[in-house]
């Protein structure tokens, strides 16, 4: 057996000072715990910042090996567990404290084989095992270094490692595009729901005394990014009837005329989900042909599309303590503890009592993907009246919660335009799940040797 400490050290990060971190977006990335995916992994997606000086030495590079030493969840979801450092164009990524740089001692150990190795249940245990802390759990360079293992030769560690990154490759780039696509979609939604720029154009264009076509002309650039003489046939039919659609004016309350808010539970059948009694263990189950079960930690590690969850009930304990089942492509939002997660469902569902559902009348305007898009950009720090808007926000805010509701026209127009984002968005999901199930089932096998990479 070898260990880690023959190989590697690790070196602890910087104290960077709290007054200068913040989270409005600079070129200087501070990576935290919440940057580690549950299993190992990057997450790009929820950066701090830092304004303050920084010592050259703790500018990490990409492709470093990185180590998560601290972790505030109950199961220590992330403890342990490795990632890869990426390459973002102006971007500088910090070592911050409690993030371990793992630092190669000699040329036995690849680092993607290592990246692996530090993601296999053996690994997982040990830190643990090991791990001090109650609410907020600790390992160190020291219990790290301590993990042994068989070590294959080194070329037996690229061929493991060349294998699993290729699927890693993958999953990354379906995760990257999926990030590019929700921005557009996003930026689409606030460009016409929240600045409400077409009806701007249009406006402006009126005020200027221009005619209608003018204005009609001016939504339809404005919707399109593009000049007008740039635009095909067949795009230029598209956006004039998209644009004719929205109005020319504003009304008393600044929301375009005709638009107004109407609360959620007039637009929708809002229910709350429920936990059946956490002492009577016969209700719950691991297997996923029982009744998905959709927590908070679920929505976290999932984002957009829900396809599958942590823990799952057995079909009596849905009946026994009539717990609603959630259709198929239906918005659920978290609103207690961690307030403001939104996704969507891929299948007939369950949630716990501290996640709402939006399910969609028939018939109904509104889709799933317009709720979604409102949600991501509502601000729920004003549900709460106290101090803690965890702790303020209760299920009869959550139903009369203010809905924008345009026309029936212009949200016809939204769904069709977005339509093909978002079924490429939850198709890269779906496939990302089936490959870090086929990562994860290969990862033991590789590594112990029952399945032969030579052969492979």
């Amino acid at each position: 057996m070898s260990k880690l400490s023959d190989f590697i050290s690790i070196k602890h990060g910087f104290a960077f000072k709290g007054e200068f971190i913040t989270t409005e977006e600079n070129a200087n990335c501070l990576i935290t715990p919440v940057n580690f995916s549950i299993g190992g992994g990057f997450k790009s997606d929820k950066f701090k910042y830092y304004t303050g000086e920084i010592p050259e030495k703790y500018i990490l590079q990409p492709n470093d090996l990185i180590v998560t030493m601290t972790d505030l969840s109950k199961q220590a979801d992330t403890l342990g567990y490795p990632a890869l450092v990426p390459n973002i164009s102006g971007k500088k990524m910090l070592h911050n404290q409690r993030i371990g740089l793992v630092e190669f001692l000699n040329n036995e150990l690849d680092k993607e084989y290592l990246y692996f190795l530090m993601r296999t249940k053996e690994y997982r245990h040990q830190i643990l095992s090991t791990a001090t802390g109650a609410t907020v759990h600790h390992t160190s360079p020291s219990k790290i270094l301590d993990f042994e293992f068989e070590k294959p030769d080194l070329q037996t560690q690229k061929l493991i490692a060349q294998y699993l990154m290729i699927l890693e490759e993958k999953i990354q780039l379906n995760t990257q595009i999926n990030q590019t696509l929700e921005a557009i979609a996003q930026a689409i939604f606030k460009s016409w729901f929240v600045d409400f720029d077409p009806v701007r154009a249009k406006a402006q264009a009126l005020s200027e005394g221009k005619s209608e076509r003018e204005a009609n002309l001016s939504a339809m650039a404005v919707i399109s990014g593009k000049m007008i003489e740039d635009l095909s046939q067949t795009e230029y039919q598209e956006l004039w009837e998209i644009a004719e659609a929205f109005p020319s004016e504003f009304g008393d309350e600044g929301l375009p005329i005709d638009w107004k808010f109407n609360q959620a539970d007039n637009l929708f059948e809002v229910g709350i989900g429920k936990t059946p009694p956490r002492k009577e263990t016969e209700w719950f189950s691991d297997n996923a042909n029982d009744m998905e079960w959709i927590s908070i930690k679920d929505m976290g590690n999932q984002g957009m599309f829900i396809t599958e969850s942590g823990e799952y009930l057995k079909a009596e304990a849905v009946d026994k303590f009539n717990i609603k089942k959630i259709p198929k492509n239906t918005v659920i939002l978290s609103f207690k503890l961690t307030v403001g997660r939104v996704s969507i469902t891929t299948k007939e569902t369950t949630t716990n009592e501290a996640i709402a559902h939006f399910k969609i009348p028939s018939p109904s305007k509104l889709s799933s993907e317009f709720l979604y898009c409102y949600l991501k950009n509502f601000d729920f720090n004003n549900l709460g009246s106290t101090s803690s808007i965890a702790t303020a926000v209760n299920s009869k805010m959550i139903k009369e919660m203010e809905i924008l509701e345009p026309s029936d026209l212009v949200v016809k127009h939204f769904n069709e335009y977005i339509e093909g984002i978002f079924n490429k968005l939850r198709e890269n999901i779906i496939q990302n799940n089936n490959l870090a199930k086929i990562r994860d089932e290969l990862l033991p096998k590789l590594l112990s040797g029952e399945i032969d990479c030579v052969q492979f």
